[in-house]
Order: structure tokens, then sequence, then C-alpha cells
């Protein structure tokens, strides 16, 4: 075999690179390193042995269709493209599995977290929200300046229950200072029935903690009544608990008493109302 140059190895003529065999002679012609050597874009022609210059389907040189894999020379073998790894090929999926596992893992543990009960209403937390309302600051900063002054801690109890029938979120922090005034005043029964109400109009806000609510109403205001069986303001209230209820009959007992107590009162003549509007035929008569 002749090795490619200027001239064949065989018979001395002229070499065209890219040539396989010498025009003259016929002899194979052996390029070193095997296949041919040529660094044309467009590959060696089959047909004429023309390189050429640009890639195409066609041979520049006799126009003949350029055979399939001749683009990048005679004999070159073309590299297969490494392939795309897929989203779960051997090499990752190992790394996809821990990611779901820890992702199911977080879900799983926000799931089972347990969500902190409310307060206790018997130590309720206060509001920090600053009112607008001059008065009311200005008793806050009363009791926080004299810690002893009962008067300025019920006139703020009462001002912060009359703000919450615009906002509930003046309850808890009426709930909290009613409870510090009693505690050091347990005998003023106006300030406890407040207290009650509070936590009545509280147990019609809260849907999770109503019922327990309602019951504490009951009691801090029916202790007041039965402490005092003339206290008309308790008795009222009572009934428009009940009421609220669905205890009929037992609100009906409570009104009829806050008529005894002074039928021409304010409170009397409300009483009254209810009944009639409430109240079964048999204990309206």
């Amino acid at each position: 075999m002749a090795v490619p140059g200027m001239t064949c190895g065989g018979c001395g003529a002229e070499i065209s690179p890219g040539d396989r065999t010498c025009s003259r002679c016929g002899v194979s012609i052996e390029y070193p390193g095997g296949g041919q050597q040529e660094d044309h874009p467009g590959g060696v022609c089959p047909s004429c042995g023309h390189r050429n210059t640009a890639k195409g389907g066609f041979c520049e040189s006799c126009g003949k269709r350029m055979k399939a894999g001749t683009q990048k020379g005679a004999g070159e073998s073309r590299p297969k493209p490494a392939g795309r790894k897929g989203l779960l090929s051997g090499a990752n999926t190992p790394a996809i599995v821990v990611a779901v596992l820890f992702c199911g893992w977080i879900v799983y543990s926000e799931m089972e977290r347990e969500i902190p009960e409310r307060q206790d209403h018997d130590h309720p937390v206060p509001e920090t929200t600053k009112s607008a309302d001059p008065e009311m600051e200005r008793l806050q900063k009363m009791v926080e300046e004299y810690p002893d002054d009962d008067e300025s801690l019920l006139r703020l109890a009462n001002l912060l229950q009359d703000h919450s029938r615009e906002d509930v979120n003046y309850l808890v922090r009426a709930i909290t200072t009613y409870q510090k005034y009693l505690s050091r005043n347990p005998g003023n029964e106006n300030a406890r029935v407040d207290l009650g109400i509070c936590f009545f109009e509280m147990s019609r806000t809260d849907t999770v903690h109503g019922t327990v609510l309602l019951d504490r109403a009951i009691l801090e205001i029916g202790t007041v009544a039965e402490a005092n069986p003339r206290h008309q303001a308790a008795a009222f209230n009572l009934g428009i608990i009940t009421l609220n209820a669905g205890k009929t009959e037992e609100a009906a007992e409570w009104f009829e008493r806050t008529m005894e107590i002074d039928p021409s009162s304010d409170l009397g003549a409300r009483a009254r109302r209810l009944l009639e509007q409430h109240a079964s035929p048999a204990l309206s008569e």
C-alpha cells in the first residue's frame, strides 16, 4: 500500500488528498492513523474524491448526492452522542428518592404538629392594640402609674366593655381588667355582672369555646343573683343568656323575677316585652 504524500508510493503519480486509490496504478492508499485525514466540513465525495468546503447533501464538483457518513470523511467514525439522562436515570434516582422522602417527612411533621390551644379565659392575655380613645389611654396610663387605683381600673374596664360593642377585640382586655379589679373587690356585684356579660358576648364570637364561655357567664351572674335576689340587672341578664341558650322556660322565670323586682323600670319593661315575644302562652298569662 502507498502512503499518502504528494505522489503515489507505488507509481509516483500525483495523489490528491482524500483519494482512496491511486488514479494511475490503483494502489490502495493508507493514511497514517487509519481513515482519511481531512479538515473540510463538507467531507470527501465518494464518487470523484472532491473535498467539499461546505456541508451539504450534494458534491460541489460532480453534483452527486453525498452518502450518509461521508461528510466527515471516509473511514472516520462518527462518535455517538451521549444520551441525555432522564429525570429517573440510574445516576440520579437515589437522590430524587431521598428528596421525595424528605419532603414527605416535612409534610407529615406539619400535619402532626399540635396546634396550641387558646389561653384559659381565667387568665386571658390582654390585647396590646392601642385605643384611639383619649380617655381610655389616660386611664390605662393611670392604672400603670398607680397600680392600686381601683377606681380608675374599674372605669377602664367599663370603657373597654363599651368599646367592645363596636370591636369585639376589646372583650379580652375588658375581662382581664374586670378580673383584676374583682380580685381586690370581690363584693362589687355590678362589676361581676358586667364581667359575666363580657363572657356571654365572647361566647357569641368564639364558636370553639362558646359553651364554656356561656357557662362562665351564667356562673358569674348567677353568683350575684343568688347572693342578692333583688339585683334586677343580674336577673334580667340571666334571662337573656338562658334565652339565647334555648332554655325558654328558665328564661321566662328570670324575666318574671325582673318584673317582680321593679316592673316600672326600664329593665322591667324590657323583660315584659321579651316574655311576650318568646315565652309560651302558658308562661305569658
